[in-house]
């Protein structure tokens, strides 16, 4: 195989696991449709700086990914696979970052398996294929970082001097240019952190390659033991060596490479919203949610690794072998380092943050492939010896996993869809890899069958990745059927629409429509429709005014039509009904039947067939 062959292979899975249906399952609640939904308002107001979504100020995300889904929108049409494309093309360019990385301080094999397990690990198959601005923020940080592992690791060189210098800041300037115009870049895509996380990585890294040997001269036993061990952990973040790390990363550089390429969008959306936009954007959406829990998203200190056993599945199951090989090696070269504290880094500093999301550390995500990628071929290849028995409690685990995504999956699909439970029968194929390979990989197995395992594990869990996302999915997502109360022969376009009770972002993008949220009562006779500036939340008519007044459209739940028939002091008249995706509820969309809207109505009624006349 040569880089050519390698490059096809690669874009052959990536493709399979993040193109295939992508546009078939309808946007999920609440994100998707919320970003879908800003870059098409954006798009009909022509305004490319300041994100609207639902006729208010979207102030939770940056603008890039709304740039994107705009220029797909053009090409394709305003769809679920627009939506979607670019996010699944930048899961593209990470996979061949994270196979440059792998192949550059490693080895090619090592390259190639690192991008087949990061493209079908099931987090990173979310990112992949929903139109958040994940995808975008991981490829362009891991770009950043890919910048950096190009240069600062040179390719291997028998010069001791060239090995002495592994790991050390790029000495190119146009390279810490290019590196830090990436982060700019990711910046535009998620905030501060897009900079932040990457450079803190790196600086990390550098603290520990860069420090002085030290080697204590007397034995060390006990307390003096101990007080040895905590001297090494805070050796790093002496100051001097801290402020000369910070030196040698050209951080005044950096600082004005991000102000440059990303500062003028930020300047220009403060300035159109009176800033607005950025204050909501620092103080609730960044210190907002590093200070308290937003909408119940906590969790304990184990919440990561929990979530990552789950997003890096099916090959989380390797954790236990990966961890016996790094306590197995005598001393850790700068590459794993530089791995280490990638997922370290990205691990620690949201496990201190207070809103905890799985999204958070998918960042780390190709340090973690490259590591499993590596490991596995150091194992196969009997180069990394470690006991035969302690692989095969991963393939043990494989199974078991398999064995909970059948009854998981399959329980979930008749008990909460009413789909069919053979949906569960994808878990099969991590059970019956596992099972192989825990049999294969014994004491005596020679190296061509531990190799063949392991390319049997990299197409089994490309097998999963592609059927979990291509074709279980997509039936899932046929359960959602918000869109069956817009149909055209019941649905006015020219009529206002509010939600009462319940608001769903899907609504605002299938029906087409500004959703007003309304209240039982305000207390008041009558709301201006009217704001002072257009992206200041809307008013909250009640429900009276709405329907009879503004002769509006409502969708509510059908347990609250006697609230609403109460509050209205009339009847109300069933539009259309349709089940509440994964809620035992059913939504209706309404209108008022009171004398003044239903002699409108037939008025209509009688000049349209005039017309047909």
């Amino acid at each position: 195989m040569n880089r050519s062959t390698d490059f096809l292979l690669i874009i052959f899975v990536s493709g399979i696991v993040f193109f295939s249906n992508l546009g078939e399952a309808k946007l999920w609640d609440r994100d998707e449709p919320r970003n879908a939904g800003c870059a098409k308002e954006m798009m009909e107001r022509g305004n490319w700086v300041t994100p609207i979504f639902n006729d208010e100020l979207r102030d939770a995300k940056p603008v890039l990914l709304y740039w994107f889904i705009i220029s797909a929108y053009k090409v394709f049409g305003i769809t679920e696979f627009a939506a979607r494309f670019w996010s699944a093309v930048a899961a593209l360019g990470t996979v061949g970052c994270t196979y440059f990385i792998g192949q550059r301080l490693f080895d090619r094999r090592a390259g190639v398996l690192s991008a087949i397990v990061l493209a079908s690990s099931l987090m990173f198959g979310v990112a992949a294929r929903a139109a958040t601005p994940d995808s975008l923020l991981i490829f362009f940080s891991t770009a950043a970082l890919t910048v950096f592992v190009a240069f600062a690791f040179p390719v291997s060189s028998p010069n001791p001097q060239v090995a002495e210098s592994s790991g050390r800041f790029p000495q190119s300037y146009l390279a810490t240019m290019g590196m830090y115009g990436l982060m700019a870049i990711a910046v535009l895509a998620k905030g501060p952190i897009g900079f932040l996380m990457p450079t803190a990585i790196i600086g990390m890294h550098l603290l520990i390659v860069t420090l002085p040997v030290w080697n204590p001269q007397e034995p060390e036993k006990g307390l003096r033991k101990l007080l040895g061990i905590g001297l090494k952990m805070v050796r790093p973040f002496h100051p001097m060596h801290f402020l000369k790390t910070c030196w040698s990363m050209r951080l005044f550089t950096a600082t004005g490479v991000v102000l440059l390429i990303a500062g003028p969008w930020y300047f220009l959306v403060g300035q159109q919203t009176d800033g607005d936009f950025l204050r909501a954007f620092f103080l609730k959406e960044h210190w907002g949610r590093s200070t308290t829990s937003f909408e119940n998203h906590s969790g304990g200190i184990f919440y990561y690794p929990m979530v990552m056993s789950i997003g890096f599945f099916p090959w989380s199951v390797f954790a236990l072998p990966i961890m016996v090989s790094i306590v197995k090696h005598k001393s850790i070269s700068p590459k794993l380092v530089f791995l280490f504290c990638w997922v370290g880094v990205q691990t620690g500093v949201f496990s201190l943050v207070q809103t905890k999301l799985p999204s958070y550390v998918t960042p780390c995500y190709p340090a973690l492939a490259v590591l499993t990628g590596y490991f596995l071929c150091q194992w196969a290849r009997e180069l990394h010896f470690i006991a035969s028995w302690i692989p095969r409690i991963s393939f043990a685990t494989l199974f078991v996993g398999g064995l909970g995504v059948l009854l998981g999956v399959g329980y979930a699909a008749m008990d909460l869809l009413g789909a069919s439970p053979t949906l569960g029968l994808i878990g099969l194929l991590p059970m019956v890899t596992g099972a192989v390979a825990f049999f294969v990989w014994r004491k005596t197995a020679s190296r061509a069958a531990r190799e063949r395992t392991v390319q049997w594990l990299a197409v089994s869990a490309t097998l999963f990745s592609a059927l979990f996302f291509g074709a279980i999915l997509p039936q899932v997502s046929q359960q959602q059927k918000y869109d069956e109360l817009f149909v055209q022969k019941t649905h006015d376009p020219d009529r206002l629409l509010g939600s009462f009770g319940c608001l769903e972002p899907t609504w605002v993008f299938y029906s087409g429509k500004t959703v007003f949220e309304l209240s039982e009562s305000n207390g008041k006779s009558f709301v201006s429709m009217s704001r002072e500036r257009d992206w200041h939340p809307k008013p909250r008519p009640d429900l009276k005014q709405f329907l009879t007044l503004e002769s509006g459209q409502v969708i509510t739940l059908k347990r609250l039509l006697p609230h609403v028939e109460k509050a209205i002091n009339g009847p109300v008249s069933i539009v259309r009904t349709s089940p509440y995706f994964m809620k035992d509820e059913e939504l209706v969309l309404i209108e008022s039947m009171q004398p003044d809207v239903a002699s409108k109505k037939r008025k209509e009624a009688h000049a349209e067939s005039g017309l047909r006349r």
